[in-house]
């Protein structure tokens, strides 16, 4: 390949890392903390209402709220090694011998960020069912039982 080729693409593989790197810096500041927030919050709200109606102790609502923080910082860690990914595979882009290997090493690379992508999303979308789910224990151990069951 030519150098005046090779150093256009490497200029735009420069871009595109930076890019990528404000994209997960964005993407991962507030749904990380987002969902962290929202989850450790509700366990600690949950321990308030535990002391007011001893009832709710026994609701998996602790359980979802801590599986809904830990599910949000494996989004974190998914957004997180993306990067990393995409940056490889540019930089095996840049040292490749011949171009059928710069070809082999963009689609290994793309085909990477999109799984890492998706499981993301996917552990964002989770945390957030977790958190629902036990909002919803919660509301439903404080309903008082009127048949026993």
């Amino acid at each position: 390949m030519e150098q005046e080729l090779l150093a256009r693409y490497q200029k735009v593989a420069e871009q595109a890392y930076t890019a990528q790197l404000a994209a997960y810096t964005e993407h991962s500041k507030w749904i990380l903390a987002s969902l962290l927030t929202l989850n450790a919050g509700a366990l600690i709200v949950f321990c308030q209402i535990a002391t007011i109606a001893p009832e709710v102790r026994h609701s998996f609502a602790p359980i979802c709220f801590v599986l809904g923080a830990l599910i949000a910082v494996l989004s974190g860690i998914a957004a997180r090694k993306q990067t990393l990914g995409i940056s490889g595979a540019f930089m095996t882009f840049l040292t490749a011998d011949d171009d059928n290997a710069r070809v082999a090493a963009l689609q290994a690379g793309s085909d990477k960020d999109k799984r890492l992508a998706l499981t993301a999303e996917l552990a964002a979308y989770t945390s957030g069912a977790a958190f629902l789910a036990g909002a919803l224990f919660t509301w439903a151990a404080t309903i008082p039982q009127t048949h026993p069951i």
